[in-house]
């Protein structure tokens, strides 16, 4: 991205800044590098073992937001008609806003909002019900459910998610999460070196690390004190795995875990993944329609590329008439890939298209740039996207192992 810029703060927190003359509004994003994956279940901090249930990363992203030293942070946000929200993914929490007025002094009430946390007993009970209620949601994502129990399947060393197959738990373990581990969580995994600032707008730099250096010198700063157990993270916990719900259609979900070869950068391998899926699974494709007129593909769900460390997760969920049939076609199909020159020409200049298009939404860069943390710290994968040969690209793929996989199923209660 043109203006693109990497600052460290007197604190050692990254400042993304995106500096552009012509923004109108300002972006700002503050991302901890902390989920709702099961790999932050267990960790040691001062000596001490801790053991934690699912959800409790999304129950901090409630209490801090909206029970902060100013108040609710978003209903401030909102009377200043900004755009404002959260989310808690699998790997980060982000809290952000776009808005026109009062930038230094949103960025302020955003910053001790996360870095000066209220812990009360009553605001704990008050956002329980609103998670319980949001957790409730998620008992009805068929497709969402297959997915998980594919991620949790692909990790045999830590359960990626609980019995719950959500991110954010269920109501019984919300009903269950004590404030007292809400704060040992936040002890652990709330350190500077865990968190990410991202600005973009019209603003004078100079002036805005000042600002910014300021805010953090009036704030306690916070070390890390968490250690995380080591996982071993190559083997698989089974090939098939199914569950029940009260659905209408059955779901399948495949995925698929690949080692970043040495000599292979994660950016390169995302993109080459990235290549890979549009060639097998984009409706403009023969092989697509191969397995439509096969019978052995109704419809694609979801899929996406996720990273773990040097692990990257292929995972899509489709409606199959014949899961195990749809399996081995594809699988044989990775084996024996015979893209053409013209294919991936084709598929290369159609992802340079929609990157060069996608360097003019310059607020949806910077607000989807905690999702690709994992494998780059930059905005954009366009300078990737242009060098990349056809020669680079097959010597990548005949790198790759795809014999990690596994399936999950979503059937019908009344099956």
């Amino acid at each position: 991205m043109h203006n693109y810029k990497k600052i460290i703060l007197n604190n050692g927190i990254p400042l993304y800044l995106y500096n552009d003359k012509s923004l109108k509004q300002t972006f700002v994003s503050y991302i901890v590098k902390y989920g709702s994956s099961g790999r932050w279940f267990d960790f040691k901090m001062d000596g001490r073992l801790y053991s934690v249930g699912s959800g409790y990363a999304h129950y901090l992203e409630h209490l801090l937001g909206e029970h902060s030293k100013h108040g609710n942070i978003y209903t401030n946000f909102d009377a200043r008609y900004y755009n404002s929200n959260a989310y808690t993914a699998d790997d980060h929490t982000c809290y952000h806003f776009v808005g026109v007025d009062k930038i230094k002094e949103s960025i302020k009430e955003l910053i001790e909002a996360i870095d000066c946390p209220v812990f009360d007993k009553k605001d704990v009970n008050q956002s329980r019900h609103a998670i319980c209620e949001e957790s409730s949601t998620w008992q009805d994502n068929f497709d969402v459910h297959a997915v998980h129990l594919v991620e949790k399947n692909l990790f045999s060393a830590y359960s990626e998610y609980d019995y719950t197959l959500s991110p954010i738990g269920s109501r019984k373990t919300t009903n269950e999460m004590t404030m007292k581990k809400l704060y040992d969580c936040y002890n652990a995994f709330y350190s500077d070196d865990n968190k990410i600032l991202v600005i973009a707008g019209n603003v004078n730099e100079e002036e805005l690390v000042d600002y910014l250096n300021n805010i953090y010198a009036n704030i306690e700063s916070h070390k890390r004190k968490v250690i995380l157990p080591e996982f071993d993270l190559d083997p698989i916990r089974k090939k098939e795995e199914e569950i029940i719900r009260k659905v209408d259609i059955d779901i399948n979900s495949l995925g698929i875990k690949i080692k970043k070869p040495e000599g292979v950068t994660k950016e390169e391998l995302n993109i080459c993944l990235n290549f890979l899926y549009n060639y097998l699974l984009s409706s403009e494709n023969d092989f697509y329609h191969h397995l439509k007129s096969k019978n052995l593909l109704d419809l694609i769900y979801y899929r996406y590329i996720k990273w773990h460390d040097d692990y990257a997760q292929l995972i899509h969920s489709y409606v199959s008439n014949n899961p195990k049939e749809y399996l081995k076609v594809a699988r044989d199909k990775l084996y024996r890939m015979d893209m053409s020159f013209a294919d991936f020409e084709g598929i290369r200049r159609s992802f340079i298209a929609d990157e060069v298009r996608n360097l003019d939404d310059k607020y949806g860069n910077p607000a989807d740039f905690g999702k690709r943390l994992a494998y780059t710290d930059n905005y954009s994968d366009l300078e990737i996207y242009k060098k990349l040969t056809y020669e680079r690209f097959m010597e990548i793929i005949n790198m790759l192992e795809f014999d990690k996989y596994t399936i999950g199923k979503v059937r019908q209660l009344k099956k």
